[in-house]
């Protein structure tokens, strides 16, 4: 009896040790200890995100919650040389496409925690964006003799082309003019003789 109870203890015993062992080889989860930053670029740009952490094995960016697409971005994990016991993990991103909310997902055997957002802004897109022109419906339609106005939305100081066609094909210009103002109308009187006619704007 007495050597059946010895034998049970040791069993116990070395269960105890086992899951003990298993709970050392599995270790705490990973941790961010530099958070990314956000950037702006230029719309053809290209801007780096980094991150510091501890104890991780796999690494993985997102951008609003989504796995960063890696044909539009170059990622890599490299240690810190001022402390080895970290990896330092950047992304290199094309501006013209990947604007948003960036974090990084740093996972091992004992869990994952993913970093606070940083964001991606476009330099000078309102810019680039804004020099349009755009026919105004309220102002535009055909005048009780005939004719036919337009009101235009545009840039103020550029150069305004108006030009008709009948066919959609062949365009010939019927005003050029300086935009004064963000507004300005042209009145066609050739279209109280002409039963189908079409317009465009364009800056020069």
């Amino acid at each position: 009896m007495k050597q059946w109870l010895q034998m049970a203890a040791f069993a116990l015993i070395s269960m105890g040790f086992s899951m003990v062992e298993s709970q050392a080889q599995i270790g705490p989860p990973p941790m961010i200890t530099a958070q990314p930053s956000g950037i702006t670029v230029q719309l053809l740009g290209t801007g780096t995100f980094s991150a510091n952490s501890k104890r991780g094995t796999t690494y993985q960016w997102l951008v609003n919650g989504q796995p960063v697409p890696t044909a539009n971005s170059i990622a890599t994990e490299l240690p810190d040389l001022l402390d080895l016991s970290q990896t330092v993990s950047t992304l290199v991103v094309l501006g013209v496409t990947n604007s948003g909310s960036y974090t990084l997902k740093v996972t091992n055997l004992g869990g994952s925690v993913t970093s606070s957002p940083a964001v991606l802004n476009l330099a000078n897109v309102i810019g680039t964006v804004s020099n349009i022109v755009n026919f105004v419906a309220s102002g535009t339609g055909k005048l009780a003799n005939g004719a036919f106005k337009l009101t235009l939305s545009v840039p103020a100081g550029s150069n305004i082309v108006v030009q008709a066609s009948s066919d959609l094909s062949n365009w010939k210009s019927i005003s050029t003019n300086t935009a004064t103002s963000s507004s300005m109308t042209y009145t066609d009187a050739a279209a109280s003789t002409i039963s189908c006619r079409f317009y465009r704007a364009k800056i020069q």
